[in-house]
């Protein structure tokens, strides 16, 4: 999964990345008085999936 924060600056690529076998999200630059809400990271990651070996999968992850 790769992760930017300008979808302009990867809109040329977005049809390649998924056929050279990546993910991608565009997330925004947290402001500075974020807060953060880790149960929402949690639910963005398991969205997300894991890819790598299932022995080394985190816990809190189905």
């Amino acid at each position: 999964m790769l992760i930017f924060d300008n979808y302009d600056e990867i809109r040329e690529l977005t049809q390649h990345l998924p056929d050279a076998g990546y993910g991608f999200s565009v997330l925004s630059q947290p402001e500075p008085s974020y807060e953060l809400d880790l149960d929402s990271f949690k639910a963005m990651f398991t969205d997300w999936g894991s890819s790598g070996e299932p022995g080394r999968k985190t816990g809190w992850m189905p």
